[in-house]
């Protein structure tokens, strides 16, 4: 097939609209929010810092109705113009490497809003794995062609897979791997964590998880995983399936000793458990992203652990773009990425497809590894918080039940989280209502069907009830309800 008619074959994807202010926004209002009053704004890199600069050409940017005196000064500086685009308001010109870098480094006059390299742009990138034009449909609606062209993975990140075993010999994953620290075993207690016996029927599990979030890219074998990060993996089901919550606990409490980053879990129970609630709290406290699939059973509600707080909860899409019909959904519904015939890794060196929520949450684990590559010092919440506010909204307008947030989107998640790495000034940016002041209890209104409540240390989360008593000072407030999201800002005073 040639690229014309792959090209053909993918699947159509969802608009992939520009990352605005009312995203950073949005970022705030999702994230535990501390809002600081000092104003911080973004700032361009280092001119001398521009990867795919070209020697000798930059750009300089002019306020409207001073292009004149741009020119003026350029020339004065020894520049070439090449040309003024007067609807974008930049001139383009030859100026020497020398003194173009340290004239945009240095005060620049009034007429003259910025001076900085300028760079090459090249077609999205396309790995050369072979099932990535032809099957990998869910990497082209996540629009990984594009975020892979700002990143594609940092080996200092480290993803937990928390399943049935990974093949860590494959080779479309052992270079994922550190050789002689593959992870734990915790079904038999042993350093070897791959499955014990791959005939099994179900025994693909967790290499095909593996596979998606991180199989080597760009080896001209089988598929492009999300990110080219470490892999370490848990074995806490037998290789049919069936493991025990407790050692999931201590899977999801031994990832967070490791440095993990991410914890994949695509796997999940009825039941609450103590120990796994606490483990992921553990977890959480120290910076590690927990994942988990929703659950296949088509009904209003998650399994455990998706339904712990600190978990993400994704759901599955197919193919077309809805929900696919075996998906959990409701509340605790976060996030949702293809999951349905999904080509990986599999057992025996090969490759197969595979379809649940179980395929749909290593997507999430992935870009978000993707996304920490990038920007390791993100906090959990922030990046929690960058995956929801970037997602493509795919059901009524804002939260809903059944999408979560929406459908993740790689490319608008890096670029936000370039954003939200520069610090915006989220008292200037987030859009809260003017501060209400409360005395005594503040009743939520009865159209919201979530309500969230923090305080300015970024502690709190969803609530139960309808009235509350606040302690003296500022409260945020987010209400979530289909198709409406209101952010409130209170004082408590006596």
């Amino acid at each position: 097939m040639n690229i014309i008619l792959a090209l053909i074959a993918l699947a159509a994807r969802p608009d992939c609209p520009p990352v605005t202010a009312a995203d950073v926004a949005r970022t705030l209002a999702l994230e535990t929010p501390a809002i600081s009053s000092t104003e911080q704004r973004l700032s361009r890199p280092a001119a001398s810092s521009f990867t795919a600069r070209i020697p000798g050409r930059f750009t300089a940017g002019f306020v409207p109705g001073r292009l004149d005196e741009t020119l003026s000064w350029l020339a004065a500086q020894g520049a070439e113009v090449l040309r003024a685009d007067t609807a974008a308001g930049f001139v383009v010109c030859n100026l020497p490497d020398p003194v173009g870098l340290a004239l945009a480094e240095a005060p620049l006059p009034a007429g003259v809003r910025w001076l900085e390299p300028d760079s090459r742009t090249r077609a999205a990138h396309l790995p050369n794995d072979p099932y990535f034009l032809t099957e990998q449909w869910d990497k082209w609606v996540m629009y990984a062609d594009r975020a892979w062209d700002l990143n594609r993975g940092n080996t200092n990140i480290a993803v937990v897979i928390c399943d049935n075993g990974v093949e860590y010999t494959h080779p479309d994953l052992g270079d994922r791997f550190t050789p002689g620290s593959y992870g734990y075993d915790f079904v038999s207690n042993d350093n070897d964590p791959a499955p014990d016996n791959i005939l099994v029927p179900e025994a693909f599990h967790g290499t095909h998880v593996a596979g998606i979030t991180a199989a080597t890219m760009d080896n001209a074998r089988g598929i492009a995983g999300w990110a080219g990060i470490r892999l370490l993996a848990a074995r806490v089901l037998n290789d049919s399936g069936s493991g025990t919550l407790s050692n999931l606990a201590s899977a999801i409490h031994w990832a967070a000793d490791q440095g993990a980053r991410v914890v994949n879990m695509s796997l999940g129970s009825d039941d609450y458990s103590t120990p796994v609630a606490e483990a992921a709290r553990y977890a959480a406290q120290r910076n590690v992203l927990l994942v988990a699939a929703a659950g296949n059973a088509g009904r209003a509600t998650a399994q455990y652990p998706a339904r712990l707080p600190e978990v993400i909860c994704v759901g599955a899409t197919d193919r077309p773009g809805g929900l696919a019909d075996y998906s959990n959904f409701g509340g605790d519904q976060e996030l949702v990425a293809p999951g349905s015939g999904i080509r990986s890794c599999w057992t025996g060196a090969g490759y197969g497809i595979a379809s649940g929520t179980s395929m749909a949450a290593p997507q999430v684990a992935g870009v978000a590894a993707l996304v920490l590559s990038a920007y390791p010092t993100l906090s959990t919440n922030r990046l929690r918080a960058v995956l929801a506010a970037s997602a493509i909204d795919m059901g009524p307008e804002g939260w809903d039940a059944r999408f979560g947030h929406g459908l993740v989107n790689a490319y608008r998640a890096l670029t936000l989280a370039e954003r939200m790495s520069a610090g915006p000034d989220a008292a200037a940016s987030a859009p809260f209502r003017p501060a209400a002041i409360v005395t005594g209890v503040w009743r939520a209104p009865d159209w919201a069907e979530r309500v969230e409540i923090y305080d300015l240390s970024g502690r709190g989360g969803t609530v139960t009830g309808r009235e509350f008593s606040l302690a003296v000072g500022t409260w945020f407030v987010r209400l979530t309800a289909p198709g409406r999201t209101e952010l409130l800002r209170l004082r408590a005073v006596r």
